[in-house]
């Protein structure tokens, strides 16, 4: 592979602080003859006090239109639940704020995840990139490389048209806007889901069981359950995030921004985490998706009573669920809750600044803004089953009785593992992509636990692709 080079600078807010002049002191009166005093209208207009108040800070950005403009957005969005919620929120944009400044946003969908990456590359290579899009993290680290993502962070910051509520978003969804080797912030989270445990509430109750919070409870739990039905427990819908996660809490390092991957120097734990996988399915407790894929299927029709998947499931499993069914979520199992560990993904939105004008990039902040906005991200989080991105969201009491009136509690418990997220950063190495470490951690964990690859061999197949 040719060894790709990052391009791009970052950019820093500048604020210009102009120091005003102080008073004028009065000074002593030189020592004169007194002569007669006459009688003169006063001409002057009295001098206004001079002080020291600072002045306000300058934009650094443009932050008024010149005119009319037309900006494209670009995104992967097909449920046609969120498909439709989606759509309310471009139309109240155009005939609101877009109105109001004189933007139009024309939304084009590009199909799945994977088919949007391939249009935007292709955009990109034939110089025709859109303003906005939605992507992840790993697509990102890739349109860095041709110089053509917007540094966010003067927006952000700037007085007129910056964000003044940036405490609201949870920390971790903003971080994956700067999680690149190149300095800046170059996305605003969106669409955001983390892991949750699910668990069939009725069957655990027969059992007099409790939601397990350690690995040593889950085990104990699923034991019990195994022993009256006969057959497995629990399963993870993705066998790369059960890995990446469980190293972690035992306290090994996974990967970072640069694309090193440190996991190798923690062998040891990671024997332990598939030891542990192996035996559990080994004894018939836990057990794989299989050709399900995902776990929602088979625990919406009660074949498996608990799993670990992303907080967006439950609608999945509200849709395929059998009468009688009774769920509930729950945090992750932890090691140990000082040092939690849970995964969250999710679509970011950017700016391409490709060919833009400063007006289409003025436009396409001002849009951005609003999608990430409390009144976008409430109705966005109580229709389609994507977390809150705002605290302020989470925290309203629209948001819990959407949850309580859907039986979507997913996103509410979601929330409360916020302390204990992490995400894959982006990156483009010489060699290889976050993109490309994530599917083969996968597919290590299937060559170890269906094609019987031995931990050692299948540890240091990813290494030799990944290793130093």
């Amino acid at each position: 592979m040719k060894k790709l080079v990052c391009l791009v600078m970052a950019l820093c807010m500048v604020f210009a602080l102009v120091a005003c002049g102080g008073k004028t002191e009065p000074q002593p009166d030189a020592e004169t003859t007194e002569a007669p005093k006459v009688d003169t209208p006063n001409t002057q207009e009295p001098q206004a006090e001079v002080t020291d108040a600072p002045q306000e800070p300058v934009s650094t950005v443009k932050t008024e239109l010149s005119g009319p403009v037309e900006i494209t957005f670009w995104h992967c969005i097909s449920n046609a639940t969120h498909l439709a919620i989606l759509d309310q929120l471009i139309a109240d944009f155009n005939s609101g704020i877009g109105a109001e400044k004189g933007i139009t946003v024309n939304a084009y969908a590009q199909g799945s995840a994977k088919d949007l990456d391939a249009a935007v590359v292709g955009a990109i290579m034939s110089n025709t990139a859109p303003n906005v899009t939605l992507s992840a993290p790993s697509f990102t680290a890739g349109y860095l490389q041709a110089e053509c993502v917007q540094d966010l962070t003067d927006y952000i910051n700037d007085p007129v048209v910056g964000l003044d509520d940036i405490d609201d978003f949870y920390e971790t969804f903003l971080a994956q806007g700067s999680s690149y080797a190149v300095e800046g912030m170059y996305s605003l989270p969106l669409h955001m889901k983390a892991e949750v445990l699910y668990y069939n509430t009725k069957v655990f109750e027969q059992y007099n069981l409790e939601a397990p919070t350690t690995w040593d409870e889950m085990i104990e739990v699923c034991r019990a359950i195994t022993a009256q039905t006969g057959s497995p427990a629990f399963g993870w819908d993705n066998p790369g995030s059960a890995f990446a996660t469980m190293i972690q809490q035992r306290g090994a390092e996974f990967v970072n921004a640069d694309g090193e991957v440190l996991l190798f120097n923690y062998k040891d734990t990671c024997n332990e985490v598939m030891k542990l996988w192996s035996d559990c399915i080994a004894e018939g407790i836990w057990r794989l998706a299989g050709e399900d894929n995902f776990f929602s299927g088979p625990f919406a029709n009660e074949i498996v009573p608990m799993y670990i998947g992303v907080s967006t499931e439950s609608s999945w499993i509200n849709q395929k669920a059998v009468d009688g069914l009774e769920w509930a979520a729950a945090p992750i199992p932890q090691y140990d809750a000082s040092n939690g560990y849970v995964f969250q993904e999710g679509h970011v939105i950017e700016i391409l600044n490709q060919n833009a004008t400063e007006d289409q990039i003025l436009a396409s902040w001002l849009f951005i803004k609003y999608m990430t906005s409390y009144e976008a991200n409430l109705k966005t989080a109580c229709g389609s089953g994507y977390m809150p991105i705002r605290k302020s969201v989470a925290e309203s009491a629209d948001f819990y009785n959407w949850c309580v009136e859907n039986n979507n509690f997913a996103s509410l418990v979601a929330t409360e593992e916020a302390e204990s997220y992490f995400i894959l950063p982006g990156f483009v190495t010489e060699n290889y992509t976050s993109a490309g470490l994530w599917s083969e951690l996968k597919n290590m964990m299937n060559n170890f636990l269906v094609n019987s690859v031995d931990a050692a061999t299948a540890l240091a197949q990813l290494e030799s692709e990944f290793g130093k």
